[in-house]
């Protein structure tokens, strides 16, 4: 985001950003071709509608970032012999620019 509250980028992170476990990127491609939240569960809906706005607008996008932090990830172990996910050197992993108004 930028300071305007603007998306500017969209970036996959490695697993100790978020502290979360990997998921390959067909089945992320998957959850994402299913992915909905019920507005109704919040208060607040408008998060709601930038979230879902966001995923619809650029997944295709979504989907070349997944891939190529899989790629990423493939590279990495074939060079460095060992696990990337705790490589605290390696925060994105994959990222694209992105204009909302173009």
């Amino acid at each position: 985001m930028n300071e305007e509250g603007q998306p500017i980028e969209l970036a996959m992170v490695n697993r100790w950003v978020t502290d979360d476990k990997y998921v390959k990127a067909d089945v992320l491609k998957y959850f994402l071709d299913n992915f909905q939240i019920d507005s109704n569960l919040f208060i607040e809906r408008r998060v709601v509608e930038f979230v879902e706005n966001v995923i619809k607008g650029y997944k295709e996008t979504v989907y070349e970032l997944f891939d190529e932090r899989d790629k990423w990830i493939k590279d990495y172990v074939n060079i460095n012999f060992n696990e990337p996910f705790e490589d605290r050197e390696f925060e994105i992993l994959s990222e694209r620019k992105i204009d909302v108004f173009s």
